[in-house]
């Protein structure tokens, strides 16, 4: 594989506010296409779509490089790229860009990823053409010409995009949630972890199940998002460059803020996690710093997402007969899509304002069609009940 010359690197403004850049290795010196780009397509938006999509221009540079190809002038002509050019660098945005051994072979990544960068790299090849467009005059037959390039590689790009093969985490039922909690309840003697972390991993695995959040949701709950009393709310804020959080890796509400009740079992848990905070020096000097509720146990910084991940590789690990070897966060989410369907049915609530309710809770928007990708497990059911229903009618007309 050719050496990597760009890469995306994430700088913090001043003020807070997070912004991917594209560094040339050779120079430290951001492109400055790939600068005006970010600030023009990408202030305000969560930083780790924005970094992904930069990374995906990083690996269209490098591939133009190995290529040979003057992108400057490719672009400033509108002559843009051939129809071999274009499945050859469709080939290369499925490359793994993680170092690898000597002489190992270079990884793939997974359909989905490689569909990613290939949009993102659409995004920005409309933007690199309308530059160009916008400089020339309307009646200039390369305006024209240009567009029309741009809607055959485009086109073509899009026809050559990866599948996302049918490798989306599912869910646990109830036994499993219930053997879940206990064995990372407090004092348990099953539970894995240490002592000093196992009220703050009760709690967000806890948060995770009774309200549905997603992984980096928890990670952004401060004292003043949380209200504790005979009706306990969370609200979970939409916070895409929060300049309170000294996070790299920021985590963030993607898309709607929403206020979510609590119950009095997680009220509990949190409460005793602040008190607790309060006994551990690390914490409890930290605390004095930080607005952020979920901390490391160590040092008292807001706690990373690669640490809620390996709250999970140590669950699946110890435990595979219980969970999936793919556990995640993801699993307790769809697993509350479930047992909120469920509950909307025992209930017999309106559909239509059960679609409203579930886009609202789990802060979608309005005209969202995730409902019905994160309710499969409920619609087979449904399906599967119907059937039978109709299956045992049609027996008993012929009896």
């Amino acid at each position: 594989m050719h050496t990597s010359q760009y890469h995306a690197e994430v700088i913090v403004l001043e003020g807070g506010e997070r912004l991917p850049l594209l560094i040339d290795r050779a120079t430290g010196v951001p492109d400055g296409f790939a600068t005006d780009y970010s600030l023009a397509a990408h202030r305000g938006k969560p930083i780790n779509t924005t970094h992904r999509a930069i990374a995906a221009i990083a690996i269209f540079y490098d591939w133009a490089r190995s290529r040979e190809i003057n992108l400057e002038k490719r672009f400033g002509t509108l002559r843009l790229f051939t129809s071999d050019e274009l499945t050859s660098l469709a080939d290369f945005l499925w490359l793994d860009r993680r170092p690898v051994r000597n002489g190992a072979m270079p990884r793939s990544v997974v359909g989905q990823t490689q569909g990613s960068r290939v949009d993102s790299l659409i995004a920005y090849l409309k933007w690199r053409v309308g530059l160009v467009v916008s400089s020339l005059s309307n009646d200039d037959v390369r305006v024209v010409q240009g567009n029309l390039r741009l809607e055959a590689t485009t086109d073509q790009l899009r026809n050559l995009k990866g599948k996302s093969v049918s490798t989306e985490r599912g869910q646990i039922d109830e036994g499993q949630c219930k053997r879940l909690f206990e064995i990372v309840r407090p004092g348990s003697e099953e539970n894995p972890f240490q002592k000093r972390t196992q009220l703050r991993n009760f709690v967000i695995l806890l948060a995770y199940y009774e309200l549905g959040i997603r992984r980096a949701e928890i990670l952004t709950l401060k004292g003043g998002h949380a209200s504790i009393g005979p009706r306990s709310t969370f609200h979970i804020t939409f916070t895409p460059n929060d300049p309170e959080d000294p996070r790299k890796d920021m985590p963030s509400v993607k898309t709607r803020s929403r206020l979510l009740p609590v119950s009095k079992r997680l009220a509990a848990a949190y409460e005793g996690l602040l008190k607790e905070r309060r006994s551990n020096p690390a914490t409890a000097r930290a605390a004095k710093k930080t607005a952020f509720v979920v901390l490391s146990t160590t040092d008292g910084a807001p706690l990373s997402i690669d640490a809620v991940d390996d709250i999970f590789v140590v669950l699946r690990s110890r435990f595979p007969e219980i969970f999936p070897p793919d556990f995640a966060p993801h699993h307790l989410r769809r697993t509350w899509n479930y047992r909120f369907s469920k509950a909307c049915e025992n209930a017999g609530a309106e559909e239509k304002l059960v679609e409203r309710l579930h886009r609202y809770l789990m802060g979608w928007s309005i005209k969202s069609s995730q409902p019905g990708k994160y309710n499969q497990r409920y619609i087979e059911e449904q399906a599967f009940a119907i059937l039978i229903s109709m299956q045992d009618a049609m027996t008993g007309e012929s009896s």
